[in-house]
């Protein structure tokens, strides 16, 4: 394989824009309730309370079952909603996202959040991650290793390609039997 060139690296780079960009994400927690009365009695306690803990009240408190058990933590999610790191389609619910992202600061509560069907919300924004953005500059050497190791691949493959192409090379299954593989001595660590 040859070298690889930097209108190479810029294709690359463009085809692949995605990869080198982090959308905005926040981390956020909440407590699910069953009326809005509720829902402003525990932010009112949450902001006058200093003792008020929102993981105790979440666990004690929180009518959602799933992240109850992690103190109402939903998790870093970005503006669609998608739960970073999570392999399902596992999603946060649109209100819940608007709320966070409308937070300014960790450590902020929301205004009590109508969910529907008698379900509402208070939110805590818990961390923040900005949009970030890899220049060409700061990934082309290593785009510029990731194309020559699929050269390489590429060349490889071509060769082993033709070398069986001339070679035909024969697989006699019935000899293998014949081979006995045998686990190698251990050098004897007192020996000189």
């Amino acid at each position: 394989p040859g070298e690889v060139s930097d209108e190479e690296i810029r294709a690359y780079y463009e085809d692949n824009a995605g990869q080198f960009r982090r959308p905005a994400m926040r981390r956020a927690r909440h407590i699910l309730v069953g009326s809005k009365k509720e829902a402003e009695e525990i932010r009112q306690t949450l902001m006058t309370d200093e003792k008020a803990k929102f993981r105790k009240l979440a666990k004690e408190r929180s009518l959602d079952g799933e992240t109850n058990v992690r103190g109402g933590d939903l998790l870093y999610f970005t503006e669609d909603g998608k739960v970073v790191g999570r392999e399902s389609s596992e999603t946060v619910d649109p209100s819940l996202v608007k709320a966070a992202f409308a937070l300014k600061k960790t450590g902020n509560l929301s205004e009590p959040i109508d969910l529907g069907d008698d379900k509402w919300s208070i939110v805590e924004l818990t961390g923040v991650r900005p949009e970030q953005e890899q220049t060409l500059e700061q990934v082309s050497d290593a785009i510029r290793r990731q194309l020559w190791r699929e050269e390489r691949g590429a060349a490889l493959d071509a060769m082993l390609v033709e070398l069986r192409a001339e070679l035909k090379p024969e697989i006699h299954m019935e000899r293998l039997d014949a081979i006995v593989l045998e686990k190698p001595e251990s050098p004897d660590p007192t020996a000189q």
